[in-house]
C-alpha cells in the first residue's frame, strides 16, 4: 500500500482529502503545521506529498522550500493550493505538480495516482527485457 503525506491546514479539507484518499487504497497521514510536516518526514518518508503551501507557521514560499528541502528529488510532490502565484517558484528538475485548490478532487486524485504509477514503473521489467512506457502503458523492447 502506499503511503501519502498530507500537509493540509484546515482541518475539514485535511479530513475529506483523507478519506478519499484512503477510499483509493491509499495509506494517509497527516500533518498541519509545517513543523508537524518537518516531523513527519525526518520520521518516516512517505510515496508522495500533497502540500497546502500556506500554513500557520510558514509563508507560502518558504513552505514550499522547506518541503522540497525535506523531501528527496525521486520523491514526487503535489502542491494544492489556492493561489496559482507561487507556480513559477518551483525549481527545475523536481518531480512537482501544481494544482489548483477546487472542490471537484479529480484532479487531485488522477495527479497521485499517476505519480505513484510513474514511482512503481521503473521497478516493472518484463521478462524478456523491455520496459513499460508510460505514454501508451504497454510493453516495448
Amino acid at each position: 500500500m502506499s503511503e501519502v503525506l498530507l500537509i493540509e491546514d484546515n482541518p475539514h479539507l485535511q479530513l475529506l482529502y483523507q478519506l478519499e484518499l484512503m477510499a483509493k487504497g491509499l495509506a494517509v497521514r497527516t500533518a498541519g503545521t509545517l513543523a508537524q510536516a518537518k516531523k513527519e518526514l525526518r520520521a518516516h518518508l512517505p510515496g508522495i506529498v500533497i502540500v497546502d503551501l500556506h500554513l500557520p507557521d510558514s509563508a507560502a514560499s518558504d513552505t514550499l522550500a522547506t518541503v522540497l528541502d525535506v523531501v528527496p528529488s525521486h520523491l514526487p510532490v503535489v502542491v494544492n493550493s489556492a493561489y496559482d502565484r507561487y507556480r513559477t517558484t518551483i525549481p527545475a528538475g523536481r518531480k512537482v505538480v501544481y494544482i489548483l485548490k477546487s472542490s471537484d478532487l479529480t484532479e487531485l486524485l488522477s495527479a497521485v495516482a499517476r505519480l505513484l504509477a510513474e514511482r512503481a514503473l521503473p521497478a516493472c521489467r518484463p521478462a524478456h527485457g523491455g520496459v513499460l512506457t508510460t505514454s501508451r502503458g504497454h510493453w516495448t523492447g
